[in-house]
């Protein structure tokens, strides 16, 4: 028998006719297939002093969830404690010691992973012997982040790829967690050593990431599988990638020739950044904009009257998903994005650049407002060449910042306003769904 600290319960029975030992007498829900029943047994609780118990963020999480009083280690978790159901019961027996714990109850049915019944015991100090707890499961339910979706019973649980496996078992009907139970020696279960670990609640915990509005270097970091980008850094800690470091991942990330041509490692370097993203030959969006005398203004330019809004569209191009419209600066404004800019397209002749009409996945539309001074007309070289920055849907944090280019020509308004984007770049894969 495993020796625990302590057992919650459902509703306490002495029990003359038992042997010593503390029981666990688990009943199936009516009309809910179960063949066996597992105990998870916390027998630790979490302490502030020792760590962060203010909640832990489950994979798949956008943030933490439950309280302190319901965090509880397991010093054990790679012993799984199983009984089968037989006449709609499982029974367990254990010996007490003193202490404090916390019991999560799951049912299971034809070999699944995930449980079809589940129940949360309430924590108690136990010290005496022939006690039987007797426990009802309920049906059970994925446990979510959003209370408009709770259910009676809400479970989560994942695994790490060590194979050992953490828990949450939420009583809506009650008021009662999410309560967890979790490995004392990953108690996150994302298999990251303690010495690397930014935080030891929080799976694959990216929040020291480094601030992508103050960077301090680049470099080159992980996405996805194999799959890497230049990105904006500084220091910070992020678990995906590393421990803290003067270089960490911002999020942020930026064509590959940044990075190809710029230093790296703790410096960053503006002029260069600028310099790089004002080349023909890194990664951005192209647009070539129609201009036309304006009647109204001698010697002043205007965007073709009757001419298109040009679209951009990096769903296709890129193969981005985006949370919404990007934003755009100029380098002097860098790296706070902003709605709209205003340029001097030369000789105090100025222009409003605005992204509008964004569209799902990621499709919008370049809107120029203004004055062009003629002189930087048909010069075949961009007039204006900013950075716009694409929040990425589903990639917590992540961004992917390109310079935008604008060449003014007069062709006679014929239609020939375009943006177009390169193909293919490393910042992409800052778009994965991973």
């Amino acid at each position: 028998m495993r020796s625990i600290r302590a057992l919650g319960l459902a509703s306490v029975l002495a029990c003359a006719a038992c042997g010593d030992g503390i029981y666990v007498e688990v009943h199936v829900p009516v009309g809910v297939k179960i063949d066996e029943v597992q105990l998870v047994v916390g027998d630790r609780p979490c302490r502030v002093e020792d760590n962060e118990c203010f909640g832990i963020r489950p994979m798949g999480f956008p943030d933490r969830i439950g309280d302190a009083d319901d965090i509880f280690f397991d010093a054990n978790a790679q012993d799984v404690i199983i009984e089968p159901v037989v006449d709609g019961v499982a029974t367990f027996q254990f010996q007490p010691t003193d202490g404090l714990g916390q019991i999560l109850v799951l049912g299971r049915a034809d070999g699944k992973a995930f449980p079809d019944a589940a129940a949360v015991m309430v924590p108690i100090s136990l010290s005496n012997s022939r006690v039987k707890y007797v426990v009802q499961l309920q049906p059970a339910e994925p446990l979510t982040f959003d209370p408009a979706q709770q259910r009676p019973i809400g479970v989560a649980q994942w695994t790490s790829p060590e194979g050992i496996t953490c828990y949450a078992v939420e009583d809506y009907k009650n008021g009662r967690g999410p309560v967890f139970v979790v490995p004392d020696s990953d108690p996150d279960c994302d298999s990251i050593a303690a010495e690397r670990e930014c935080s030891p609640l929080v799976y694959l915990d990216t929040s020291g990431r480094a601030d992508p509005t103050n960077p301090t270097c680049i470099g080159t970091f992980p996405t996805h599988d194999l799959l890497q980008a230049c990105m904006l850094g500084g220091s910070g800690c992020d678990e995906t990638v590393g421990t803290s470091s003067v270089c960490s991942p911002s999020g942020w990330c930026i064509p590959d020739a940044v990075c190809s041509q710029c230093s790296s490692g703790d410096f960053f370097d503006p002029t260069c950044v600028e310099s790089v993203a004002r080349s023909d030959s890194t990664a951005r969006i192209a647009c070539r904009i129609e201009v036309e005398p304006n009647p109204d203004v001698p010697g002043d330019d205007r965007v073709c009257t009757n001419g298109p809004i040009p679209a951009i569209v990096a769903s296709t191009t890129a193969g981005i998903t985006c949370a919404g419209l990007p934003g755009i600066a100029r380098f002097d404004q860098f790296p706070q994005f902003q709605d709209a800019t205003q340029d001097d397209t030369g000789n105090s002749h100025i222009a409003t650049l605005k992204l509008v009409n964004f569209s799902a996945p990621c499709n919008f539309e370049l809107e120029t407002i203004g004055m062009i001074d003629p002189n930087a007309v048909n010069t075949g070289v961009p007039a204006i060449t900013e950075l716009v920055k694409l929040d990425m849907a589903f990639t917590q944090g992540r961004a992917i910042v390109m310079p935008l280019q604008i060449t003014f020509v007069d062709s006679g308004c014929t239609g020939q306003t375009v943006c177009e984007m390169t193909s293919t770049d490393g910042a992409y894969s800052c778009g994965d769904n991973n």
